[in-house]
């Protein structure tokens, strides 16, 4: 699949770096240096009326379900690896934000929109795509909206009263 997105992002005339660190063992893995303004990303799959949806997002954060469904205008609901086409049920890992060629729509929060540089998990952890934003939005044109959260909520302390009440 690597070298699908690869030829993907060259047919779409993108310049990218890509860095590989193979290794049977999955213990320690590797790291990469994040350059200044740049986002490492994840997706998670959602179900917006039926139909699989990749949403993009800070790696670490998290979907709010109500506001990716306020922003595409329908009720979001966790995908299975039954709404994923054919080609990707098989992989492991995170599914790469390239919506345009596995033919599935993209949405991307807003705090990776403002990033300069995005770095992509390829289906896994050892394999790295380093791109500018500008030039994954020209390519994806995605649709960008608000719909991510970092970090939990504190606990209420001992004896608050509910927020409702």
């Amino acid at each position: 699949m690597l070298d699908a997105i690869v030829g993907y992002l060259r047919d779409g005339l993108v310049p990218f770096r890509l860095t590989s660190r193979p290794s049977a063992e999955a213990l320690p893995r590797s790291a990469f240096r994040v350059p200044e303004g740049g986002i490492i990303v994840d997706t998670t799959m959602v179900v917006v009326g039926g139909a699989p949806v990749i949403a993009c997002h800070e790696k670490g954060g998290r979907v709010d379900p109500a506001a990716l469904g306020n922003l595409l205008g329908g009720v979001v609901l966790r995908s299975g690896a039954t709404d994923l086409p054919d080609d990707l049920r098989g992989e492991r890992g995170p599914i790469p934000p390239f919506g345009k060629l596995f033919g599935l729509p993209l949405v991307v929060d807003t705090r990776v929109s403002e990033a300069s540089i995005l770095l992509i998990h390829a289906f896994g952890e050892n394999d790295v795509l380093e791109i500018a934003y500008e030039d994954f939005a020209r390519l994806e044109q995605p649709r960008v909206g608000k719909f991510a959260f970092a970090g939990e909520l504190a606990a209420p302390a001992a004896g608050a009263a509910h927020p409702s009440r």
